[in-house]
C-alpha cells in the first residue's frame, strides 16, 4: 500500500493564531471556562506558547514540545469531568474547520480525539467512544 504525505498548509503562525481564538472562546465558556480560569491573566501568555508548541509539534513536526499531557489533566481531578472532553472537542472542531485548511483541520481534530481517548482512560479509567455531528462531539463509555 502506498501513502502519500501531504506536507501541512498551515504555519506556526496560524497554529498561534489558532490557540489565541480558541483560547478565548474557552475562556468565556460557560463548562470550559471556570476549568481554565487559573490559566488566563499573568499565567496564559507562557501556556499559550506551550498550545502553540504542542500543536505546532502535532502539525508541522518541530519536536519543541515537552511535558506530561496525563499528568497536568490528572491534576485537574475531580473538577475535570468527562463531558468536559466533548465540549472541548466540540470548540476544537468548529475553530479548526473555520481558521486551517481542511487537511489540516481534520489532521489535528483526529489527533485531539485520540489524545481525549487517552486522557479520558488515564483520568476515569475508560476509553469513551466519541460521536461527532454537526451539533458537536458527544461521549459515550462503555
Amino acid at each position: 500500500m502506498e501513502h502519500v504525505y501531504d506536507a501541512p498548509h498551515a504555519t506556526r503562525d496560524d497554529l498561534a493564531r489558532l490557540v489565541d481564538r480558541f483560547y478565548a472562546e474557552v475562556f468565556r465558556d460557560p463548562e470550559l471556562g471556570p476549568l481554565f480560569a487559573p490559566l488566563a491573566g499573568a499565567r496564559w501568555p507562557a501556556h499559550r506558547l506551550r498550545m502553540t508548541e504542542f500543536w505546532s509539534t502535532v502539525l508541522l513536526h518541530t519536536r519543541s514540545f515537552r511535558g506530561n499531557v496525563m499528568r497536568k489533566h490528572v491534576a485537574l481531578l475531580p473538577a475535570l469531568q468527562p463531558a468536559h472532553f466533548a465540549r472541548w472537542l466540540t470548540l476544537w472542531r468548529r475553530h479548526t474547520a473555520e481558521q486551517l485548511p481542511p487537511a489540516d483541520a481534520d489532521t489535528l481534530f483526529a489527533t485531539a480525539c485520540g489524545i481525549a481517548r487517552n486522557l479520558h482512560l488515564g483520568c476515569f479509567g475508560t476509553v469513551p467512544a466519541l460521536h461527532v455531528d454537526p451539533q458537536g462531539v458527544r461521549l459515550a463509555t462503555h
